[in-house]
């Protein structure tokens, strides 16, 4: 492999990364070139692995899963090949290899994101909070880990429990986020014991009616995922200072982001919040000042 096949590979990961990363290619734009590049070849990794369980095969008989499930299975063999020097041709795989090399990021990290994407094709409920919470991980949490050995930090043991709280905090937040998305394809992901707990039957969810009880639901859903923000805070200051910048530009979107949620949680149901480009440039600028002074404002 090449210097040159490395640097298209890379160049290729990062337009990706540009075009669909909304919420933390501005924020990436902080690091250190190395860094970034290795950030942007783990997001093309994971936007591609998460395509998979959106887009249904045409010669599939029924919805795609079996088809969607090979390949995942594909791409699992595919991972494991890099780790043995192996390459195959997809544009993404020069700058993967050479990023979990250079960050010495475990293959079972990215064996678990494929597992749990491939929860995706056969899911769509999750009974309880503690079930929910593994899938929070599989798919977030554990990329908070694999973040830690691109952006550094000196205690990885006291780091990793942080990266999973941020993880999952995220991954909580983008689930409020999508409710309504979801719940149009016959998905909740938010526990069936918490809707039990509301008296809400799950065609009523479904349906979305604006009830009050439905409100307050999500009002706990975003109070919960909050405390996880809350708790994953000490690790803004535990990363390496060249990569503070860059993890609290995408710390306080989501957070903002989730604070706008649990402002008018009802309104999820009929409008997907999001955060205006203006509002995600100043977080940029906030976090490049708590790089220098250590102040943030989503605190």
């Amino acid at each position: 492999m090449t210097e040159a096949a490395v640097r298209r590979s890379y160049t290729y990961c990062t337009e990706l990364t540009r075009v669909q990363a909304a919420n933390f290619y501005q924020g990436f734009r902080l690091l250190p070139k190395d860094k970034r590049d290795g950030l942007c070849a783990i997001y093309a990794f994971m936007r591609i692995i998460d395509d998979v369980t959106d887009t249904p095969s045409i010669c599939d008989e029924e919805d795609g899963t079996s088809d969607r499930s090979e390949l995942l299975d594909d791409w699992s063999r595919t991972v494991s090949a890099i780790y043995r020097d192996a390459l195959g041709r997809h544009p993404i795989l020069p700058a993967l290899h050479h990023t979990v090399h250079r960050y010495a990021i475990p293959e079972a990290h990215l064996q678990t994101v494929i597992q749990g994407v491939a929860t995706d094709l056969h899911t769509r409920r999750y009974p309880t909070f503690a079930e929910l919470e593994t899938y929070c991980y599989q798919v977030a949490g554990v990329v908070g880990l694999i973040c830690l050995h691109i952006w550094g930090c000196e205690d990885l043991d006291a780091s990793t429990p942080l990266a999973i709280s941020c993880g999952t905090a995220f991954q909580l937040t983008n689930i409020l986020r999508d409710v309504r998305e979801d719940a149009d394809r016959n998905r909740i992901y938010l526990p069936l014991e918490d809707l039990n707990a509301y008296g809400i039957p799950e065609d009523e969810f479904i349906r979305g009616r604006d009830s009050e009880r439905i409100g307050r639901l999500l009002a706990m859903e975003a109070a919960r995922a909050e405390s996880y923000f809350a708790s994953s805070r000490p690790l803004l200051e535990m990363v390496d200072i060249d990569s503070r910048g860059a993890f609290a530009a995408m710390y306080g979107v989501y957070r903002t982001l989730l604070r706008r949620i649990g402002a008018d949680p009802i309104r999820i149901l009929t409008n997907r919040i999001s955060l205006s480009a203006a509002e995600k440039l100043q977080i940029v600028r906030d976090s490049l000042l708590f790089a220098r002074t250590g102040r943030l404002t989503t605190d």
